[in-house]
């Protein structure tokens, strides 16, 4: 099926099978999402998502600290972050609540390995 040729893209060897899901093997569909999980921290975040988004913002200050002459860094780099305050503090709370969901999901499979 469509799910299972998919499913040996995602992973690094096949496990998700007709027959576990036909059979309805759920310790090798819980395998499967763990794999998946575990991959998934290593995959590229897309720029348009809001993850990206928010990584963009972030991103903004190492540029404009690039940019700014080191005898105006304190002063130009001060004034941008006064002027972007809110995006800059929302983007870094959303990077460590997805932080921390990644500890938390890493957590989960180290557990679910033992």
């Amino acid at each position: 099926s469509l799910v299972t040729k998919v499913a040996t893209r995602c992973t690094g060897y096949e496990i998700l099978t007709e027959e576990v899901l036909s059979d309805e093997q759920t310790d090798m569909m819980a395998s499967f999402l763990s794999e998946l999980m575990a991959c998934r921290a290593q995959l590229p975040v897309r720029r348009s998502s809001e993850l990206g988004q928010h990584m963009e913002t972030l991103a903004s200050i190492v540029l404009e600290a690039a940019n700014t002459q080191n005898t105006q860094l304190v002063s130009g780099l001060c004034g941008y972050l006064r002027d972007h305050q809110q995006s800059l503090t929302r983007s870094l709370e959303v990077m460590r609540l997805h932080h921390e969901m990644c500890e938390a999901v890493q957590g989960k499979l180290r557990s679910f390995a033992l």
